[in-house]
């Protein structure tokens, strides 16, 4: 993941290949997209990239919790914290830092 990241519609017919997509998707431009400097990281809510997703030799995570309509933003955070607690317990992981806008 290349930072800065960032939040847009994407471009009609812009390509998005996610986690076990065999061919990448044509995007209707009407999505909302997570992009890093290369390109989509993620279509929101639910989504994301093949390009970013954690493999074996993965060295370094960046967990990112968006919220939805109806879902407040103490379930977020304790959804946060759940996921980080398990990705530390269950591999061994260091959280280096929390940032909550």
């Amino acid at each position: 993941i290349q930072l800065p990241l960032y939040f847009k519609i994407p471009n009609p017919g812009e390509e998005f290949l996610g986690i076990g997509m065999k061919e990448p998707k044509k995007l209707s431009g009407k999505e909302l997209a997570l992009y890093d400097q290369k390109g989509i990281i993620a279509l929101y809510p639910y989504r994301d990239s093949e390009r970013t997703k954690i493999r074996d030799k993965t060295k370094n995570v960046l967990l990112i919790a968006c919220g939805v309509p109806g879902i407040s933003s103490e379930k977020l955070i304790e959804a946060e914290f759940i996921a980080t607690n398990y990705i530390t317990r269950f591999t061994g992981a260091t959280l280096k830092e929390r940032y909550f806008p």
